[in-house]
């Protein structure tokens, strides 16, 4: 039977209204209400939340981004739980990799918070001068690992078609920058993220995440699939599974092969959490027999039941 992945998104595609739309489902208010009665958000990024508008300030910082994209997919997953039946293989992009584990019930929600405030407050303290990101598309990976050198960055994210995510300080990006637009890339856009994930300017991160997730209650079983960001490979144990969250703090991202390991597991449909719409886009150029789509393309996510039937039949 084929296989369905859920992808939970990253950073940099949030939105200042996102969660309105979900608002129209009763399971997405009520776990909203409970997340925000219980105490598991920041006070600022609840107040934000029950306004309706999300200021950039706290939007795109990253203590509260990260709070509030985990808050997004797991409201989401509350209204899409009881809609995808079958088999499921969960991975994660970049933040989206801790959070897969509260959606695939690794953790329970108010643990899967403290985790990612914890992640958010231990990536913040090792940034010590101001730092950025750097999506780059059309050149080698050598060109982009050599520009990279020269500026004092790194590539932090490997995705399919030669489209890569730099990291490093502030001005080493700006050089970077420059320098890929002269060698001719087809895109070269800086990222609203203060925070050079990914990289070894994070490897402080490493140690002190790994000690706090020995820690937090995850638990593993061994039917359901769980893909590491840094390899693409499965997930067993627990221990696999500390080791692959410590690790993706300061090693890059290898979203390319997640999406081979999402073929040969026999994955025929791929559904993104968001916000964005940029995994799924990625998948479906791999995966070519398959469908992929995000949950924004939906303007009723009760008819999402409908179309997993027809493309789980359509690709059996």
């Amino acid at each position: 039977m084929t296989k369905i992945a859920i992808l939970c998104s990253g950073q940099g595609m949030q939105e200042a209204d996102m969660f309105e739309p979900l608002r129209q489902y009763p399971e997405c208010q009520d776990f909203l209400k409970t997340a925000i009665d219980s105490g598991w958000l920041a006070d600022d990024v609840a107040g934000a939340v029950v306004s309706g508008t999300i200021p950039d300030e706290i939007l795109f910082d990253n203590l509260h981004a990260q709070e509030l994209i985990c808050l997004y997919q797991l409201t989401v997953w509350e209204k899409l739980k009881n809609l995808i039946a079958g088999e499921k293989l969960f991975a994660g992009y970049s933040l989206g990799e801790p959070v897969a584990y509260g959606v695939a019930g690794f953790l329970a929600p108010e643990a899967v918070f403290k985790m990612i405030m914890k992640r958010a407050e231990i990536m913040s303290s090792c940034v010590k001068e101001p730092c950025s990101m750097l999506a780059v598309k059309g050149l080698s990976e050598d060109d982009v690992k050599a520009k990279c050198e020269q500026a004092g960055c790194h590539i932090a994210i490997y995705n399919p078609g030669r489209h890569f995510i730099c990291g490093g300080l502030e001005k080493g990006i700006e050089v970077l920058e420059k320098e890929c637009v002269q060698a001719g890339a087809e895109k070269v856009m800086p990222l609203k993220i203060n925070v050079p994930s990914h990289t070894p300017l994070l490897s402080g991160a490493t140690e002190e995440f790994r000690k706090y997730l020995e820690t937090c209650g995850l638990k593993m079983d061994t039917e359901t699939i769980m893909l590491e960001g840094v390899s693409g490979r499965r997930i067993f144990t627990r221990m696999q599974a500390v080791n692959a969250l410590a690790n993706q703090l300061s090693h890059p991202v290898m979203w390319a092969r997640n999406i081979s390991a999402m073929i040969e597991y026999g994955c025929g449909v791929c559904l993104e959490l968001g916000p964005g719409h940029a995994l799924a886009r990625m998948t479906g150029e791999m995966i070519h027999y398959g469908e992929a789509r995000s949950i924004e393309e939906f303007s009723d996510l009760n008819e999402l039941s409908k179309w997993l039937r027809n493309s789980i039949i359509r690709n059996r």
